[in-house]
């Protein structure tokens, strides 16, 4: 248990970040999604470039990885929430990654 919710609010919030991506610290990766660009949650098909901050010198970012995936699945219910992205390409891993 993480936090007490008896209203649920903690679990709202905690959704409306994972369905916005944005849940990783900007000094270790920063992204941009088809849904934050229109202003909403993740949706089957949305791209997400992710600027993954690899190596830092005297606090500043010296060398990113760019990334491009895309969400391929949504979980959209009542008391779950998450999706799942694939690789493109251009990734330099391949494979999917689920949150939930």
């Amino acid at each position: 248990m993480i936090a007490a919710d008896p209203t649920g609010e903690v679990f709202r919030q905690a959704a409306d970040r994972l369905m916005r991506y944005q849940f990783y610290p900007p000094d270790i990766m920063v992204a941009v999604t088809d849904a934050s660009v229109a202003g909403r949650w993740l949706r089957v098909g949305d791209r997400l470039v992710q600027r993954v901050r690899v190596l830092r010198v005297f606090g500043k970012p010296i060398v990113e990885l760019l990334t491009v995936n895309e969400i391929v699945a949504v979980v959209d219910e009542s008391r779950r929430k998450g999706f799942t992205y694939v690789t493109t390409r251009g990734h330099s891993e391949q494979g999917e990654w689920s949150a939930e």
